[in-house]
């Protein structure tokens, strides 16, 4: 028997790839390494800026047509970094007040 798991943000569709792991200690074990990577990454977040998080997230798209990844460089480059790149990655879930 093989067991799934797939770790990805809450409410969203994850389309990173299944990992299929022989026993449920394994995949509780490879699932506990994932969720602390990815909570790990959230005490991060207070730190970055809105440009920086961008440019690490265009950086870890391995799979992208030069088309698409032109058009997002574009897009970032022009429209989110000068209207918010500056700001804290942390500031944009607070919203107005």
């Amino acid at each position: 028997m093989f067991w799934l798991f797939r770790v990805g943000p809450a409410g969203r569709q994850d389309r990173s790839p299944r990992l299929r792991l022989r026993g449920q200690d394994a995949a509780e074990r490879d699932a506990e390494d994932k969720l602390a990577i990815v909570r790990a990454g959230q005490r991060h977040v207070g730190t970055l800026t809105v440009s920086q998080y961008l440019d690490e997230w265009l950086a870890g798209k391995r799979r992208l047509r030069p088309t698409t990844r032109r058009g997002y460089e574009t897009d970032i480059r022009l429209h989110l970094k000068p209207l918010i790149g500056a700001v804290p990655l942390s500031g944009l879930a607070q919203g107005p007040h």
